[in-house]
């Protein structure tokens, strides 16, 4: 397992987070509660906390098994995405694009790359993901990135891919 490493899209950068991130994440998603209405916690929601989570994901580019992606468009800090609690074959996978670049495939996009990568590259078998099932644009990135709904689990929807 290689971890955390640069990838290209056709109209994205998904690189390692540096510390100016920070800022930019309090900025665009720690203060807009849109940003963490379905998920139900805000990592980002004073620029103490912003700057302690991105020094967390910094800290942790060494461990081969960390996955955590700033995701870039036109030199523009737009979204995150990340892999977490990796257990023998199988990972789970969340992402958050800030509202500014709602609509434009950006998840997606973002969200397929991760899902080859892991699997083709790092020979994950299986990703999971979940989304509230109000949360309409997530289920679209997920479904248009070749994952399938496994089950739902109360509000909640659950998707696999591999």
């Amino acid at each position: 397992m290689s971890g955390t490493k640069e990838i290209k899209t056709e109209r994205l950068i998904l690189r390692k987070h540096i510390p100016e991130d920070a800022a930019v994440l309090y900025q665009n998603f720690g203060l807009d509660p849109d940003m963490y209405k379905y998920s139900g916690w805000n990592p980002y929601a004073t620029p103490e906390m912003a700057e302690k989570t991105i020094a967390g994901f910094i800290s942790s580019y060494d461990d081969p098994h960390f996955y955590g992606w700033a995701i870039e468009k036109d030199d523009r800090l737009i979204g995150v995405i990340g892999a977490y609690d990796l257990s023998e074959d199988s990972i789970e996978v969340g992402m958050s694009i800030e509202k500014a670049s709602w609509g434009r495939g950006y998840a997606k996009e973002a969200l397929s790359a991760v899902l080859e990568f892991l699997t083709s590259e790092e020979g994950i078998g299986s990703v999971t993901a979940w989304c509230d099932e109000d949360n309409v644009g997530s289920r679209k990135a997920m479904l248009g990135s070749g994952m399938k709904m496994i089950r739902e689990e109360g509000t909640r929807q659950i998707f696999r891919y591999g």
